[in-house]
C-alpha cells in the first residue's frame, strides 16, 4: 500500500519544525501529524512562559542596577562635596601650619643653637670620656653621651640634664683617688677581677702593678714591663696606705702615654743586645780596661803609701821605690859621684817603668774604644742602606735594626773612650808624681854621697903634695 508523498513531506516539516522549537528528543516519533501538532503547541506554550520569566528577571535586574546606579552617583556627588570640604580645610591648615611653622622657629632659633652647642658639647665629651681611664669605673657615661650627640631633633630637658650632670660628674671624678674592683687582664692575659686604685685621671694601680686602659675593649691591662722598682714600691705603699694617710705616688701627666712608651721601650741588656757582635767587642775591651785602671790604682796608692811611710822612717825598707833608691846609695860607697848618679837614674827608670806599667794599654784602649764604635756605625748603615735596597724605605721598622747598632755601638764606643781616657790621665799623674818624688830623692842621695866623698879626696891630695 503507497503513502501520500504530500502527507508525507508535510508531517515531516511539523516534526522538524517541532524538534526545533521544543529543544529536546523524543523518545519516540508521534504517531500522527494531529499528536505533533499538540505537541508543538504545548512547547510553544513552554517557551513562552520561559521567556516571560527571564524577560521578568531581567527587568527586575535592570531596575535594580537602575536603582543601584542612582545611589553611587549620589554617593558620587555627596563624595565631591565632602572631598570639597577637605580641600578647603586642608588648605587652611597648611596655611596655618605654615604660619605656626614660621612662628615656632622664630621661637626656637636661640634654642637651635643652644641644643647644637649641647650636642657638640656631648660629642667632644664623649671622646674625652672614652679614652679616660674613669671609664674603666663608669662605663655608661660615654654611651649616654653618645646618644645625646646623635639626636638629630630638640633636645629634652632630661637629655640637657643629662648631659649637665654627666659633665658635672666627670670633672667630680678626674680629682679624687678611688678604689672599686674591676676586671684586670694579666702580663700572662688571664683576666682577673682585682681591686684597683684610680688616681685621678692619671694613673691606676693592682697589687703594686701599675695598670693601663685600653679604650679600644674598655678593659684594665697590666703591662708587661713595670716602670723602674722605686716606682712600684711608691705603688704597693700607696695601696697598703690608711685613708687619712699621706703617701707620695708618681703620676703620669700624659695619662697614660708614657707609660704605653715603657712596654716598647727597650732595657739595658735589649740596647747592649742591639749592638750586634761589635758591640760586645767594646764592651770586653771596657771591662779589661776598667779591671786594669783598678789594678794600677789600687798599686799606686799602695806604692804612695809606702813611699810617704819611707819618707818618714830613717830605716831602709825595699817593699817601695824610694827604699830600694836608698838601698843602692847604702851599697855604692865606692862608687864615684858620677858612677852613682848613673846608677840611681837607672833605677828610677826601672821603677817608673814598674810604676807605668799597664797606662800604655788604657790609653791603646781609649783609642780604639771609639774607633770600634765608628767601625760599628759603618756597618749598621751598611745593614740599613741594604735594608732599604731590598725592601724600600715604606717601613721604618725594617731600618730600625741597622740604625740601632750604628748608634748604639756609637754610644757604647764614647761610653767606654771618655772614662777611660780620663782614668788614664789620672794615673799617669799620679804615676809622674812618684817619678817626682823618686827624682827629688835621687838628686838628694847624690848630691849627700858628694858631699861625703868630698874630704876624703881632699886628704887623698895632701898627702900626695908631702
Amino acid at each position: 500500500m503507497s503513502r501520500n508523498p504530500i502527507r508525507t513531506t508535510s508531517t515531516t516539516l511539523a516534526f522538524a519544525a517541532w524538534l526545533l522549537c521544543s529543544g529536546t528528543a523524543l523518545a519516540e516519533e508521534p504517531a500522527s501529524l494531529d499528536a505533533l501538532l499538540s505537541a508543538v503547541k504545548q512547547s510553544r506554550g513552554m517557551e513562552r512562559e520561559h521567556d516571560k520569566e527571564r524577560e521578568e528577571r531581567f527587568l527586575k535586574a535592570r531596575n535594580e542596577q537602575k536603582t543601584l546606579l542612582d545611589k553611587a552617583r549620589a554617593d558620587e556627588r555627596v563624595a565631591e562635596r565632602r572631598a570639597d570640604e577637605l580641600r578647603a580645610q586642608f588648605e587652611q591648615n597648611e596655611d596655618k601650619l605654615a604660619r605656626l611653622e614660621a612662628d615656632l622657629a622664630g621661637r626656637s632659633g636661640e634654642l637651635q643653637e643652644i641644643f647644637g652647642v649641647a650636642r657638640q658639647a656631648a660629642l667632644e665629651s664623649q671622646g674625652s670620656i672614652k679614652d679616660s681611664i674613669v671609664t674603666a669605673q663608669f662605663s655608661g657615661w660615654s654611651e649616654r653621651l653618645g646618644e645625646i650627640s646623635k639626636k638629630p631633633h630638640t633636645l629634652s630637658i632630661q637629655d640637657l640634664e643629662g648631659l649637665w650632670l654627666t659633665l658635672l660628674e666627670t670633672t667630680s671624678q678626674n680629682g679624687k683617688t678611688v678604689k672599686f674592683t674591676a676586671p684586670v687582664i694579666t702580663a700572662q692575659g688571664e683576666e682577673v677581677d682585682k681591686p684597683v686604685i684610680r688616681v685621678g685621671v692619671f694613673n691606676a694601680v693592682s697589687d703594686g702593678h701599675f695598670l693601663r686602659y685600653l679604650p679600644e675593649t674598655g678593659n684594665l691591662v697590666e703591662l708587661s714591663r713595670q716602670p723602674p722598682a722605686r716606682f712600684t714600691r711608691m705603688a704597693a705603699s700607696f695601696e697598703n696606705a690608711g685613708v687619712n694617710d699621706l703617701e707620695p705616688f708618681p703620676i703620669d701627666p700624659s695619662r697614660g702615654a708614657i707609660l704605653s712608651l715603657i712596654v716598647h721601650t727597650p732595657n739595658l741588656m735589649e740596647e747592649i743586645d742591639a749592638g750586634g757582635a761589635i758591640g760586645y767587642l767594646i764592651l770586653m775591651i771596657g771591662i779589661v780596661g776598667a779591671g786594669l785602671a783598678i789594678y794600677r790604682y789600687v798599686a799606686l796608692i799602695q806604692a804612695r803609701r809606702k813611699m810617704e811611710s819611707q819618707l818618714a822612717n830613717a830605716e831602709i825598707r825595699e817593699d817601695n821605690p824610694l827604699g830600694r833608691l836608698r838601698r843602692i846609695v847604702a851599697q855604692a860607697q865606692d862608687l864615684s859621684t858620677k858612677a852613682l848618679s848613673a846608677r840611681l837614674h837607672q833605677t828610677i827608670g826601672e821603677e817608673a817603668t814598674r810604676l807605668t806599667g799597664g797606662l800604655r794599654t788604657l790609653g791603646i784602649i781609649a783609642a780604639v774604644a771609639p774607633l770600634l764604635g765608628l767601625l760599628g756605625t759603618v756597618t749598621g748603615m751598611i745593614q740599613t742602606f741594604q735594608s732599604i735596597t731590598l725592601f724600600g724605605a715604606g717601613d721604618p721598622r725594617i731600618m730600625s735594626g741597622g740604625i740601632s747598632e750604628a748608634l748604639v755601638t756609637t754610644e757604647l764606643g764614647l761610653a767606654v773612650a771618655i772614662p777611660v781616657l780620663l782614668i788614664h790621665s789620672f794615673l799617669k799623674g799620679q804615676a809622674n808624681r812618684l817619678i817626682g818624688i823618686m827624682d827629688n830623692q835621687g838628686s838628694t842621695l847624690v848630691a849627700a854621697a858628694s858631699d861625703a866623698h868630698a874630704p876624703t879626696h881632699a886628704h887623698a891630695h895632701t898627702h900626695a903634695n908631702a
